[in-house]
């Protein structure tokens, strides 16, 4: 049977776990909330990934963790909004859950593992991409984020040839991350987290280990850094 990982069970997370599931695999769920609306699946502590993964690696990785806004802060509409503060929390939540993860696997891992480890990344990490600027620390931390699974990638490349780590890019979903940014867009253009997770598993179903390293969007195309 197929293990899955979902690490972070929001919106995206959640209806992953659910769809997983429902095709028979084994689901693992690393998250914070106490109380979600999924049974009979596996709960680890972020921190105790090592230990799990001493004794058994799953197949897919799915990480979903990651940060737009918060109570007291939205995304900065200019460099005065600025804040190194807010950056770093940024970074603390959208690169280096990912860097731990990788840490965490890289103990285990080895030339013969079969592995594909997708992390949500976002098109509004593209530099070749930006043409409204903002959105500084969001920004900057998924850029980070992606030069860290592009890193990942290369290392891995040479050590792990089956294991494959790639940046996601959902589209904007239904959930409480883009609840306060949705005016204005088009219904066609907003996905609820079902139909985010089935984009989800055919982008993972479909990538390799020659796609390792890149960030796909929804529909499969590549986004350039």
């Amino acid at each position: 049977m197929t293990t899955s990982m979902i690490i972070g069970c929001g919106g995206i997370g959640l209806a992953v776990a659910k769809k997983m599931q429902s095709l028979g695999q084994e689901v693992v769920i690393v998250s914070k909330q106490e109380e979600l609306e999924i049974e009979n699946v596996d709960r680890v502590k972020f921190s105790d990934l090592e230990t799990y993964f001493s004794r058994k690696l799953p197949e897919n990785i799915i990480n979903t963790i990651g940060m737009l806004h918060d109570n007291t802060h939205m995304p900065e509409k200019n460099i005065q909004q600025f804040s190194g503060e807010w950056l770093q929390k940024s970074i603390n939540v959208n690169v280096m859950p990912t860097a731990q993860i990788a840490q965490a696997l890289a103990e285990h891992i080895t030339p013969e593992t079969k592995l594909k480890m997708l992390t949500i990344s976002a098109r509004l990490s593209s530099i070749s991409d930006n043409r409204l600027g903002g959105w500084y620390s969001y920004r900057m931390s998924k850029a980070a984020l992606n030069m860290l699974i592009k890193n990942i990638a290369i290392e891995w490349g040479r050590l792990y040839p089956s294991v494959v780590v790639c940046g996601y890019h959902p589209g904007t979903v239904d959930t409480d991350l883009t609840r306060p940014f949705r005016e204005g867009i088009n219904k066609d253009q907003l996905f609820s987290p079902d139909k985010s997770a089935e984009h989800l598993l055919k982008i993972l179903k479909q990538i390799t280990p020659k796609d390792s390293g890149n960030l796909f969007d929804w529909g499969g195309n590549v986004i350039t850094f």
